[in-house]
């Protein structure tokens, strides 16, 4: 009943173009902190199987407030690794 949970953004639009779309943010409440594997920084690849290629941050996000109350949701999202980040070993 919270709603999904996070919140969208994209980076770098280009004038009159698309650009990625990221999770901005996980809310305090909703399905993606139960659920627990989305994180702030994966990039939505798809949408219950709608390609997010090319559409604008608006079109994803009627694509995500039309999803049924109550019913999953499929995302396909592309997590960036912290293989760059300094580690202590």
């Amino acid at each position: 009943p919270e709603g999904l949970g996070f919140s969208i953004t994209s980076r770098d639009v280009p004038i009159g173009g698309s650009a990625p779309i990221y999770v901005k943010n996980i809310l305090p409440r909703g399905a993606a902190i139960q659920d627990g594997r989305l994180k702030a920084g994966d990039r939505l690849l798809e949408v219950n199987g709608v390609d997010l290629n090319g559409r604008t941050q608006e079109e994803v996000v009627s694509l995500l407030r039309n999803t049924t109350m109550g019913g999953a949701v499929g995302l396909l999202v592309l997590r960036q690794e912290d293989a760059f980040l300094p580690r202590e070993v």
